[in-house]
């Protein structure tokens, strides 16, 4: 069963992707830590929303590049997970300060700036595997020409193996 949005909770886009954040129908709600029933009560209201979220990052031309979810969100509305991106703010000027004192990285929880920041980093990865990747064949034949064309006998094949174990080393990370 396909989920369907609720809504877009923010979209924005870099240089190289847009990235979009979404709530998706959540049809698996675990209130199992709901003792007093206050958690169940508040969402058939409509006081609260359960919902997946969803952030993905999508490039112009390769489509939808990475994507992370989390389910069993409960807040008072979409807007209010969103909000939630506060504390990544808060966590990246706590640790500027404390990088400045040369001390450790803390961890201020946010989920919407996690996911964020997890999408943006998978995306740029995968497009650098897809450049890798078509930029590979290419690289071969023009070093098998060029090492060809200028030696003779055998020295250069052992650079070219390397050359092909370390591209297809990249493409199997």
């Amino acid at each position: 069963m396909k989920a369907q949005t609720l809504g877009i909770i923010r979209e924005f886009r870099t240089a190289q992707f847009l990235v979009v954040v979404d709530a998706l129908e959540d049809y698996d709600v675990d209130l199992s830590f709901d003792e007093s029933d206050e958690v169940r009560k508040r969402l058939e209201s409509g006081e609260y929303v359960c919902f997946t979220a969803r952030a993905r990052v999508i490039h112009d031309d390769l489509g939808e590049l990475a994507a992370d979810y989390l389910g069993g969100c409960i807040y008072k509305s979409l807007a209010a997970f969103e909000a939630h991106r506060e504390c990544g703010a808060q966590q990246r000027a706590v640790n500027a300060k404390r990088k400045r004192q040369k001390k450790g990285p803390v961890c201020i929880g946010s989920y919407f700036s996690d996911m964020v920041k997890t999408v943006c980093k998978e995306a740029r990865e995968r497009a650098a595997e897809l450049r890798l990747n078509a930029a590979a064949p290419a690289l071969l034949a023009a070093a098998e020409l060029l090492v060809g064309s200028h030696t003779k006998g055998t020295d250069a094949w052992p650079a070219i193996i390397a050359a092909r174990y370390a591209i297809d080393k990249a493409r199997a990370t």
